[in-house]
């Protein structure tokens, strides 16, 4: 009989071993995996699988500053400021306005970006406060911007803000965050909003600012109550769109359907069975603004304000931290 050659038990083991590699589950989370067209791939898998890959986000009290690109946030900036405030308002064009952006980051560019918007939109004598935990951000921030008497900073921790606004804006900021703090952040931000003023929270994609989630909430008797969702205008639903969910609630049932909404009214396009991707959504019930980049989904009806334009101590306030100038050529 002839013996068997240590070599070919070997090469039969090495060649089991590989084939029993190739086919454990644990191997192939961990090895190359064939990628899925990006729009199945995001529209299929369950947002809670994507939400517990994330790291373990910082505590309220952690520093998230980062610099923010120019003109990242115009569009919701300027739907806000056209279509949402003058339906509360309609007084807003001569009525005190006081603006609040939380999160201002390195260079404050959006909060600088959001009082320019908001000088040439409602009225020259709007107010926009900054506010960031970082001190070092903030100070920097004051000594290049507050001369303008128009816009100032201050430090705020823990989404504690301390005066009210008829809307603060909170961008970027929340996919620091865990989604199961966002209702509890919603309630903190809240407090700095006036009744029956927004708020508005969400993110975009660092480098493409028309993949967009955002909810604008509206004080109504004290409590914040969920008005609008706002998405980006793409064709697609890619892995940036995920990142843009990232601090918000997991399982939104809003951002779900838009979630199969959005390849549904593409693929009737595609068909021919509606003129365009426009129509497909709005025959779901979205609001499509290509102006502003934006599909939106009205969820309640805005609650107008009926206070007026008398003056308010907050306002008082801001005015004497920030003196207007008779010159506003070296800012707002």
């Amino acid at each position: 009989m002839e013996k068997e050659s240590p070599m070919r038990h070997l090469l039969c083991l090495g060649l089991i071993g590989a084939l029993f590699f190739s086919l454990s589950p644990d191997s192939a989370a961990g090895g190359p995996v064939e990628m899925l067209a990006p729009e199945l791939s995001v529209q299929n898998q369950d947002i809670r699988t994507v939400f517990s890959r994330q790291e373990q986000p910082p505590s309220f009290d952690a520093f998230t500053s980062g610099e923010t690109a120019r003109q990242r946030l115009t569009g919701i900036h300027r739907y806000i400021l056209e279509q949402i405030l003058p339906q509360i308002y309609p007084d807003i064009n001569v009525r005190p306005v006081l603006l609040m952006d939380v999160g201002v980051g390195d260079g404050a560019v959006t909060t600088f970006e959001l009082a320019e918007t908001a000088r040439q939109l409602v009225n020259s004598d709007v107010r926009v406060m900054g506010f960031d935990r970082n001190e070092d951000i903030v100070a920097e921030a004051n000594e290049l911007f507050s001369p303008s008497g128009r816009i100032g900073f201050q430090v705020a921790k823990n989404f504690q803000l301390p005066i009210q606004g008829e809307a603060v804006f909170c961008f970027n900021v929340l996919r620091y965050y865990n989604g199961n703090d966002f209702d509890e952040i919603v309630g903190l931000l809240g407090q700095g909003v006036r009744e029956n003023g927004i708020l508005v929270v969400g993110n975009n994609d660092v480098n493409d600012p028309r993949v967009l989630t955002a909810f604008v909430f509206q004080k109504v008797r004290g409590r914040m109550q969920k008005q609008t969702v706002i998405f980006g205008s793409v064709e697609r639903l890619d892995e940036r769109f995920v990142d843009t969910l990232k601090g918000l609630p997991r399982a939104d049932k809003d951002v779900m359907a838009f979630r199969r909404d959005l390849p549904a009214a593409r693929m009737e396009s595609l068909r021919g069975e509606v003129f365009s991707l426009d129509q497909g959504l709005k025959d779901r019930g979205y609001r499509v603004f290509p102006a502003y980049g934006l599909v939106v989904k009205t969820l309640n009806d805005l609650r107008r304000d009926i206070t007026g334009s008398a003056p308010r101590p907050e306002m008082k306030i801001i005015r004497d931290v920030f003196p207007a100038q008779q010159s506003v050529q070296q800012g707002i």
